[in-house]
């Protein structure tokens, strides 16, 4: 058996021997010798030695941890230049991943009689000759939201040309419609349906759900979901030239 004696003061005067067998000293930086004494066989252990190792592996860690926080770094900055990209994509024209592709339809507008958050009976009879975007929505539906800011902008550009816009909302009460309107500053024609029977005569059951009447009164186009301000242009302009 052999022993590891850490050379230097201790309270009792000795170095501290710990029993080591030859196999577990194989190898270790910190002997430097080993000698006899009283009889058995001792490793002296270098001090020294062991505060160079403990110095070389706090180097080593401040390192690793160095490496670490560049690599973090640099996912950063490429996350950040993806979003940029994209934003620069909106930017410049191009159709969102969330701006949805109307659907092509051909049918007659249904009978609509509803009432408007002034309390007047409202009827799409009542725009005979425009061309209407019916957008059916809610406040709690955050695709909704989320379009609202470009079909208010839509309609302040078109509101000239024989276009209006109405803003259905599905299922709630007045206060809520009209808190919610001053909030997005809307300025288009809004119509209360609490029984939800647009969606119905619509054969929808999804939010938000809009169509695009010509003026002669034919439904051209539908889709579900939140539109964008370019596809409503490549939509809706080309109808209100005809």
């Amino acid at each position: 058996m052999w022993c590891l004696s850490l050379i230097g003061p201790f309270p009792s005067g000795r170095g501290l021997k710990i029993p080591f067998s030859e196999d577990q000293t194989a190898g270790t930086p910190f002997i430097i010798k080993s000698q006899r004494f009283q009889n058995r066989s001792i490793l002296v252990y270098d001090k020294g030695a062991f505060k160079k190792r403990i110095y070389a592996l706090r180097r080593t860690m401040h390192v690793l941890l160095f490496g670490i926080g560049f690599i973090f770094i640099a996912m950063a900055i490429f996350i950040a230049v993806i979003a940029a990209n994209q934003a620069q994509s909106v930017t410049d024209g191009e159709k969102p991943q969330d701006c949805v592709e109307p659907m092509k339809v051909d049918y007659p507008a249904p009978t609509i009689q509803l009432t408007d958050i002034a309390g007047s009976a409202v009827s799409l009879t009542d725009y005979k000759g425009d061309v209407i975007l019916l957008n059916i929505w809610a406040t709690w539906c955050p695709p909704c939201r989320r379009e609202m800011p470009d079909l208010e902008t839509f309609f302040r550009t078109h509101s000239e040309e024989g276009f209006v816009l109405l803003g259905v909302n599905a299922g709630e009460g007045l206060e809520t419609v009209v808190q919610f309107a001053d909030t997005f500053r809307l300025t288009f024609p809004i119509w209360l349906d609490p029984e939800e029977s647009t969606l119905r005569s619509l054969n929808s059951f999804s939010l938000p759900y809009s169509i695009v009447i010509d003026r002669e009164g034919i439904v051209r186009y539908a889709w579900s979901g939140a539109t964008c301000l370019s596809m409503l242009e490549n939509t809706i302009s080309p109808i209100l030239r005809q």
